[in-house]
């Protein structure tokens, strides 16, 4: 048998009460009956070493092997000799699914973000005037080795001081159970972070930096796994120095392995296009 399966479980206290859920999903299931099967007479074997071969097409959809503290998506290759009257024997090999994705596939990863918020501040009743956070990113795909090119603009038109402004980049992993009903965890891991400078009152700024993505990072797989899912953001945090109106501002991103490439686009010359002469030069002068 090869069998490939999504799993997660976690417990949550209420109180005097402990609840546990489970989610559990089969992705990949193949069994080949090498002699006999269930409904077959027995059969002797010869004592000595037997080889037989199998295999197995992976479906194109299938989620990338990965283990977590309480989810794994994880395959193996079973064979059981079953004896009679004495125990069955069984032996497990797990092995490794490693996807290649491109994001060149999705086009929608190609789009640039755009994503503003406004804040008006009012302390100790009065108004403060308003502030405008902008962060901007070229696209939503990017894979391992890259970084993440951020512009951070703010047109700070109140008497209130940004202090400093975090930029984060973010790994969300979601499990999702299935029992006893449908409930998610999610866990989150800071993969990089950078502070660049707040922005004082009546003043406006414009920032760029860049997030670095690690050749070991996980790929994205939302699109192929609903139990253990891993998920990116850009996040960025203003922090101001009143009201208690901080700025908290995401971006989803995927992270893949094959990166974007955008097609270079050449002008050829028109080979029907006629030269221009001087004498019909000279009627364009002024």
């Amino acid at each position: 048998m090869i069998i490939g399966e999504a799993k997660c479980s976690w417990s949550e206290s209420i109180g005097d009460n402990e609840n546990s859920y489970s989610g559990h999903v089969i992705y990949l299931y193949s069994k080949t009956h090498f002699f006999g099967d269930k409904n077959s007479e027995e059969i002797e074997v010869q004592a000595g070493t037997q080889s037989y071969g199998f295999e197995c097409e992976l479906p194109e959809l299938l989620p990338e092997s990965l283990v977590t503290s309480n989810g794994s998506i994880e395959y193996r290759i079973e064979a059981v000799v079953r004896i009679l009257f004495q125990n069955d024997i069984t032996v497990q090999e797990p092995f490794i699914v490693s996807r290649k994705d491109d994001l060149n596939d999705y086009p929608e990863l190609k789009v640039p973000i755009q994503l503003e918020e406004l804040k008006n501040f009012s302390c100790f009743r009065a108004n403060s005037g308003s502030c405008l956070l902008t962060i901007k990113i070229p696209q939503q795909g990017f894979a391992f080795g890259q970084s993440i090119p951020v512009t951070i603009a703010c047109k700070n038109k109140s008497k209130v001081a940004i202090e400093r402004i975090v930029v984060s980049l973010k790994q969300h992993t979601i499990f999702t159970s299935s029992s006893p009903k449908t409930k998610t965890l999610k866990k989150s891991n800071t993969m990089i972070s950078k502070n660049i400078e707040g922005v004082a009152r009546d003043c406006s700024k414009v920032q760029q930096l860049s997030l670095p993505i690690s050749i070991s990072t996980v790929p994205s797989n939302g699109r192929f796994c609903s139990v253990v899912t891993i998920e990116y953001i850009v996040h960025v945090e203003a922090f101001v120095n009143c009201c208690n109106l901080n700025f908290n501002m995401k971006i989803p991103v995927s992270i893949g392995q094959v990166p974007i490439v955008y097609q270079r686009i050449s002008i050829a010359e028109d080979p029907t296009e006629q030269e221009v002469t001087d004498d019909e030069l000279c009627k364009y002068k002024v």
